[in-house]
């Protein structure tokens, strides 16, 4: 358990040490959207630190909503931006990052919804994982989203109203991003 943590950390650390040189050559749009991407990851894992992910859910659904309509290239490098803050933030896990990108799509006016599930393995062990889908499609969190079972939805953006909606909802509000992608999962 401690050895795929530990995995999971040292890959940031070496995304991080290649990111902060080549980020200087970046188009300036691109920097504006990292910046704001690390911001907001900054914010949610500092968050996710004081108070239960529904309830940081809800704060994050508030506010104006633009109305634009998100080309897939610009989610993507939404995407994109919010993966590479998160290797700047130390545990920022598949939640963190869901969270994250799920406040940007919100405040261009799109809706979105983060899937929260479990997976027991053989052993018994219960590894968390979080994934964010737009229009039908897994666009962080997904390289193993598919073997996991979702327990619960949160929506945001323009056609959610930022509620979480499970079979599990009471007790989710209970789990934090530290159970989430802990295990190297997120």
């Amino acid at each position: 358990m401690t050895e795929l943590a530990g995995a999971h950390h040292s890959e940031h650390a070496g995304k991080r040490r290649v990111l902060l040189p080549v980020a200087k050559f970046l188009p300036h749009a691109d920097m504006r959207l990292l910046f704001r991407a690390l911001t907001v990851v900054l914010l949610v894992r500092s968050a996710l630190w004081l108070m239960t992910s529904t309830r940081l859910h809800s704060l994050l659904m508030q506010g104006t909503r633009r109305t634009l309509t998100l080309s897939e290239l610009r989610v993507e490098r939404m995407s994109w931006a919010v993966s590479a803050a998160a290797t700047l933030v130390p545990g920022a896990t598949c939640l963190t990052q869901a969270l994250a990108l799920q406040r940007l799509l919100h405040r261009s006016g799109e809706h979105s919804l983060i899937q929260v599930g479990f997976l027991r393995k053989e052993s018994g062990e219960v590894h968390g994982h979080a994934w964010l889908e737009w229009r039908g499609q897994t666009i962080i969190g997904g390289r193993s989203s598919a073997s996991f079972t979702s327990l619960m939805v949160l929506e945001g953006g323009a056609a959610g109203g930022g509620q979480g909606k499970g079979p599990n909802e009471g007790t989710f509000a209970q789990v934090n991003d530290t159970e989430l992608g802990s295990e190297g999962e997120g």
